[in-house]
């Protein structure tokens, strides 16, 4: 199962925190290089897309208590394909529920659903819906590892039939700046 590369990503962002309870994301830039997912012999040998994506979202948390958070995060991306003429706006919705362990170990269960916006019929505006499991450990006030395993559930474009696809994911962050004042709030 991990032969093949299914995605590769290059994306900066820009954090503020307007309060306890509310993060405001910015991404000016991002470069996907997306694999095709292989379904039968012939897909190992098709190309790759590429991508270009301006990004930005706004997360809610609200505390149930010191260690556990309900997370919500609306989010917003401009996607532009290199092959293609199209450009797609994609709008993302993620719920779920964050538990901090200490400050530097979390643990997030997560479901988060994605729709395509423009000009699209309503079956075809639904582009896939993840669901998932993430473990981020911040040894350092400077450095976050992020591993997670995603379920997900995806409608490839021009196709009729909901694909299911198990991911394994693995982030790093460098974070610049000042240091994080209210750490337990920010792995």
């Amino acid at each position: 199962p991990f032969d093949r590369p299914l995605l590769l990503a290059y994306r900066q962002w820009l954090l503020y925190r307007a309060s306890d309870k509310v993060l405001i994301g910015l991404s000016p830039i991002g470069y996907f290089k997306n694999y095709p997912v292989i379904r039968n012999v012939n897909d190992r040998s098709r190309p790759s897309s590429n991508e270009f994506r301006f990004s930005a979202y706004t997360e809610f948390l609200q505390p149930f208590s010191d260690n556990l958070f309900a997370v919500c995060r609306l989010w917003g991306e401009y996607r532009i394909f290199e092959q293609s003429p199209r450009q797609v706006l994609r709008m993302r919705f993620r719920t779920g529920l964050r538990y901090n362990a200490n400050q530097n170990i979390s643990v997030q269960l997560l479901n988060e659903v994605f729709s395509n916006i423009g000009n699209f019929n309503a079956f075809q505006s639904f582009d896939h819906n993840r669901v998932y499991v993430q473990f981020t450990y911040a040894p350092h006030q400077i450095f976050r590892i992020e591993a997670a395993y995603i379920l997900a559930y995806r409608l490839p474009r021009n196709a009729t039939q909901v694909y299911p696809e198990s991911n394994i994911v693995l982030n790093t962050a460098i974070i610049l700046g000042n240091s994080r004042q209210k750490r337990h709030q920010d792995i």
